[in-house]
């Protein structure tokens, strides 16, 4: 939020729209470092039990960056 309002400025007194915009960046942040993960921890439990596709999470990655 610092990055946002003016020097000196305190950040409590800093427009509402500023507060949103820093916000949707922070989620926006969040989003891109977890999504990946999340995305082959699903492939990864949705497998057939009986027919492993992936053998780890790294085996799981790999293929899914080739395919």
């Amino acid at each position: 939020m610092r990055l946002f309002v003016s020097k000196g400025q305190d950040s409590s007194s800093a427009p509402l729209i500023i507060s949103f915009y820093a916000g949707g960046l922070a989620g926006s942040a969040s989003w891109l470092a977890t999504y990946p993960v999340d995305y082959i921890k699903t492939k990864m439990q949705s497998q057939n039990i009986a027919v492993l596709e992936y053998r780890n999470s790294i085996d799981c990655a790999k293929k899914m960056y080739q395919a």
